[in-house]
C-alpha cells in the first residue's frame, strides 16, 4: 500500500505551495532493491517535498528521504531567483553511504546568467564538494538566445578523476532548442517560436 498526502495551493497573487509525504507498506519483507535505498523490509522510509514559487522571479524546493530512526538519509534543496536581467540558481544536495555512493557525499552549486542585451548573456557555473573541500566543476560561457533556442561557447574545468574520466579541461559550442523541449526552464526573450493553428 502506498499512503500519502499532498497539499497544493494555486494563487493568483503570492505564490503557488506544493508539499506531499508518502510512504510504502507491505505485509511481508522484501530485500528487491539495492541496499542502502530505503526501499526493503515491510516498511519505506518516509519520503517528502515541497515548493514555493512565486512565477518569475523566486522559487524554492526541497526533496527528502527519512528512515524509521528519524535519520536523514538523503536531503536535496534547490532555489532559484530571477531580477534585473541575472539568473541565479542554487542547489545543495546530502546523499548519505549505500550501495550506490560509497560515501556520504555533499555537494552544494551555484549557477548564475546575465542578459547583456535583449538577445546576448553570459552565465558562470560552479560545483564543490563540502566532504572532500575542493572544486568538482567550474566553467563558464557566452551566448546569444532567442525566442526558440539559445547557442553558447562553454569552458569548464573538472577536477575530480576516475578510471575512465581523467580531470580535464573542455570547450566546446552547446545549443538547446526550446521548442523541443531545451534542459530546464526558458531563460529567453519572450515570444513565439512557431506559428500557432488556429
Amino acid at each position: 500500500v502506498n499512503v500519502g498526502l499532498r497539499f497544493t495551493r494555486e494563487a493568483e497573487r503570492g505564490a503557488d505551495i506544493s508539499a506531499s509525504v508518502g510512504r510504502v507498506f507491505r505485509t511481508r519483507e522484501i530485500d528487491s532493491f539495492v541496499p542502502g535505498t530505503g526501499l526493503n523490509g515491510r516498511e519505506s522510509d518516509y519520503v517528502g517535498a515541497w515548493t514555493v514559487d512565486w512565477t518569475g522571479s523566486l522559487a524554492l524546493s526541497q526533496r527528502m528521504r527519512v528512515g524509521d530512526d528519524f535519520e536523514i538519509n538523503r536531503n536535496e534543496v534547490y532555489g532559484a531567483a530571477s531580477a534585473f536581467g541575472l539568473d541565479l540558481e542554487a542547489s545543495y544536495v546530502f546523499l548519505a553511504q549505500d550501495a550506490v555512493t560509497p560515501e556520504d557525499r555533499h555537494e552544494v552549486a551555484g549557477e548564475a546568467r546575465y542578459a547583456l542585451t535583449g538577445n546576448w548573456f553570459v552565465g558562470a557555473e560552479a560545483r564543490r564538494d563540502l566532504e572532500a573541500k575542493d572544486f568538482v566543476r567550474v566553467g563558464g560561457e557566452i551566448g546569444y538566445a532567442n525566442e526558440c533556442s539559445d547557442v553558447s561557447f562553454y569552458a569548464g574545468r573538472d577536477f575530480t578523476s576516475t578510471v575512465d574520466a581523467p580531470a580535464a579541461t573542455c570547450y566546446g559550442l552547446r545549443l538547446r532548442l526550446w521548442a523541443l523541449g531545451g534542459d530546464g526552464v526558458q531563460r529567453t526573450p519572450s515570444g513565439r517560436c512557431a506559428p500557432q493553428r488556429r
